[in-house]
């Protein structure tokens, strides 16, 4: 069984930038060129049999691809069913609230019910992709990327955020299912480096 849970391969699946530069008090980065020859996931030697009990299904980046542009186009279109089924046992952090998801603990029919409340609430909302990678061995999938979310609430003025997201998956009887997600939305100046006002100290 593999454990998403376990840091030794937590921390050997992620790096997507390069310190290029740096000059005094400040650095400077640029995401290396993808390449499949340098896919930090399979680096690791290991053999994929069983997640969750279920058993494992093979399946290729492009098949990955496919699903996280399905999971997008489910929140698009208020698609509750598909979001639900993909979303339900996920844990992670999300941007709006400070606080750890573990949609496990509830369930399908709650989280169902939560985006339920969420959409009611709402005068319109769309996402759209802006940027995908994928990697895939055995059943365990990794996504990260950009999607943007265009949205308002009823009684507010309209929002509009560009997310940078990483997801694990399984695929199993089910199919895809998210296991551990992050997002956030912190801004970047043009150079690609976080606003300095963001982190002085305020007395």
């Amino acid at each position: 069984m593999f454990d998403h849970g376990d840091p030794a391969v937590a921390s050997s699946l992620w790096h997507n930038a390069t310190a290029m530069e740096r000059e005094p008090g400040r650095r400077t980065y640029q995401r290396e060129p993808y390449s499949s020859s340098q896919d930090p996931i399979k680096t690791r030697k290991f053999e994929i049999k069983q997640v969750g009990g279920v058993a494992s299904m093979p399946v290729t980046k492009e098949d990955l691809e496919e699903a996280i542009r399905e999971w997008i186009s489910a929140w698009d279109n208020h698609d509750i069913q598909a979001i639900a089924a993909m979303e339900a046992g996920e844990v992670g952090f999300g941007y709006r609230t400070e606080a750890w998801f573990e949609r496990g603990r509830t369930g399908e029919k709650e989280y169902s019910a939560h985006l339920e409340q969420f959409f009611g609430r709402i005068e319109y909302y769309h996402m759209k992709l802006e940027d995908l990678q994928t990697s895939a061995v055995g059943n365990i999938g990794l996504a990260w990327g950009v999607f943007t979310e265009d949205f308002q609430e009823k009684g507010r003025p309209p929002e509009y955020a560009r997310v940078r997201f990483s997801s694990t998956l399984s695929k199993g009887a089910r199919g895809w299912q998210v296991l551990m997600f992050h997002r956030d939305i912190q801004p970047f100046e043009e150079d690609g480096t976080y606003p300095r006002e963001l982190t002085l100290r305020r007395s």
